[in-house]
């Protein structure tokens, strides 16, 4: 999606009477597979070559594929053809024909996760509230749609940058999951942690602990065991906050916010991404740097 750019466009309401976008049923023999270029979820990602270009391919190219595999894939597919934003991973069709099942979408350059902790390429503020407005945009087109779609598993791996410097959200494999353990332990709140009944602000928690590792450059909770995070979670120890002369920044501010322990305190998506529009605003323009 060479052209596309992020904010509150016309894509944002679609969903909501609007049109949704086509996609169609590939033939596995149209599509060059070539190397592996990451994985996860209920798949493996290749890139590939399809209708001379290239894209990223999901791949599911296991004929021992149980059935709740399956359902997951199906699951998965449905709210990938049904959502349509700028900062939303473009879905391009799906081979439906077993063994060889695989989703086509847009290729990428890296994930978040990517940049800050493997590249480590640095992040500025003004890189990271440029990033985490992107994924703003997305949730809150997510979460605006009827019925509402909560992702479940916000995080910077999730996070991709494309060849333009747009941020977009992908894998929605945890959507349509029932079970409240499912997910990654350290973006999840404490009433998922609890098995208790959930709502949308469990993304908005997730997007105030991926919000803090773009302003601090740290995975969270590093290090430290599935027990010892899920203890830390459900005691309201947090990660540590970026500061400037002990103080909090306006966008860490607005991260405590994110991350409170009781749902109903923290703020809706249209909430935030007005904050962080008005933060970004009040910054002088930067570009991110790199350092080895």
């Amino acid at each position: 999606m060479s052209e596309s750019k992020s904010g509150r466009d016309s894509s944002a309401v679609t969903g909501q009477g609007g049109s949704l976008p086509g996609w169609a049923q590939i033939d596995i023999d149209d599509i060059d597979v070539r190397e592996k270029i990451g994985g996860g979820g209920i798949g493996v990602i290749h890139l590939g070559y399809y209708k001379n270009k290239n894209v990223a391919i999901k791949t599911l190219f296991n004929p021992r594929v149980t059935e709740d595999v399956k359902k997951e894939y199906m699951d998965e597919l449905l709210v990938m053809s049904k959502v349509n934003h700028s900062n939303i991973v473009t879905f391009l069709g799906a081979s439906m024909t077993a063994p060889n099942y695989c989703f086509v979408m847009e290729l990428c350059d890296k994930s978040v996760f990517e940049i800050l902790h493997v590249n480590k390429e640095y992040m500025n503020e003004h890189e990271a509230i440029r990033c985490v407005t992107d994924v703003g945009y997305a949730m809150e087109y997510l979460h605006s749609l009827k019925p509402v779609v909560i992702h479940r598993d916000l995080k910077s791996h999730n996070i991709l940058r494309d060849f333009n410097g747009v941020y977009k959200v992908c894998d929605f494999g945890l959507v349509m999951v029932k079970n409240t353990a499912a997910g990654t332990p350290a973006y999840m709140p404490p009433e998922l942690l609890l098995n208790k009944p959930f709502n949308k602000s469990v993304d908005v928690y997730a997007f105030g602990v991926f919000m803090n590792e773009c302003l601090s450059g740290e995975i969270p909770y590093a290090q430290l065991d599935i027990n010892e995070v899920r203890r830390r979670i459900i005691g309201n120890e947090k990660p540590p906050l970026p500061s400037s002369g002990g103080r909090l920044s306006r966008s860490s501010q607005l991260t405590t916010k994110c991350w409170h322990q009781q749902p109903e305190c923290r703020p809706s998506f249209a909430a935030i991404v007005d904050e962080l529009i008005a933060i970004g605003d009040e910054m002088p323009n930067q570009q991110a740097t790199s350092v080895s």
